[in-house]
């Protein structure tokens, strides 16, 4: 709480500075391209400062605009934190996988455009990462009050009704679905590959439904730019793991090998 406290002084300085940049190009609107990309503080002030009237009590007052940036920066800082070392642990035992990576990043940066093939590749190893170890083992859902009087499961669990929570384990699905992941205990990121008329499967590492995890895309937008980075022939990172260490992946709450994953 006191870390808390001490992060919401710095951001309220970071919005006051910012209100005052939006203030002077109401000024002077030529300041600034309206098309340009904006950063997030700057969105979120938008969403107080351009509601008309009517709608400013929907409008984010500055502690909300605090609580929406600590959920996107922070709030996923563990499970990203468990995939990528899980991918890092998969690229350093794995040599052909990591060269296929290693080739296309590096297609990518001697060339003038880039097509978007190699963020397709890292993000299809990424799925398989998440597949593989799920970082976010299960998840949680509250039956509402409704008209409906809770929820029928049909013949087998019948009907929970309404005040009750329902956990469902997606590792059950990621890990061990032949019928949505063919081979399940074989690690194979082309499965999330595009191939003729057939669709990828269906990533239910983030969950699904209008309660999908939000941060998702910035969990794999990250996660992305690190790899691109670490598997560029530009780095010298060696891929190598550290003799003798205890690799049995354990939840704490994240997936991590007990010792941690130490390697050079």
């Amino acid at each position: 709480m006191k870390a808390r406290k001490r992060i919401r002084n710095i951001l309220m300085e970071i919005i006051e500075e910012e209100k005052q940049v939006l203030k002077s190009q109401e000024d002077d609107e030529c300041s600034r391209n309206r098309d340009q990309k904006k950063c997030l503080i700057e969105r979120l002030l938008r969403a107080t400062t351009t509601t008309t009237d009517a709608a400013a009590k929907s409008s984010l007052t500055e502690e909300a605009i605090v609580d929406n940036i600590f959920t996107l920066v922070f709030a996923g800082t563990d499970t990203t934190a468990s995939v990528l070392t899980s991918a890092f642990f998969e690229l350093a035992k794995n040599d052909e996988l990591r060269e296929r990576l290693r080739d296309c990043v590096e297609k990518d940066e001697v060339a003038e455009n880039s097509n978007g093939a190699t963020d397709e590749i890292l993000h299809a190893f990424l799925s398989e990462v998440q597949r593989c170890y799920p970082a976010a083992p299960f998840t949680m859902r509250n039956i509402a009050y409704t008209d409906d009087n809770g929820i029928d499961l049909g013949d087998k669990y019948g009907r929970v009704p309404p005040g009750f929570n329902i956990t469902y384990a997606i590792a059950g699905t990621l890990l061990d679905d032949e019928d949505s992941y063919p081979d399940p205990s074989h690690f194979n990121m082309d499965r999330w590959l595009k191939s003729g008329d057939s669709k990828p499967p269906q990533n239910w590492a983030f969950g699904g439904g209008c309660r999908r995890c939000p941060g998702r895309f910035l969990s794999v937008a990250e996660s992305v730019a690190l790899l691109r980075v670490m598997l560029s022939r530009r780095c010298e990172f060696q891929w190598k793991l550290k003799i003798d260490q205890d690799l049995t992946f354990a939840y704490t709450p994240g997936f991590f090998p007990k010792d941690g994953l130490m390697m050079k």
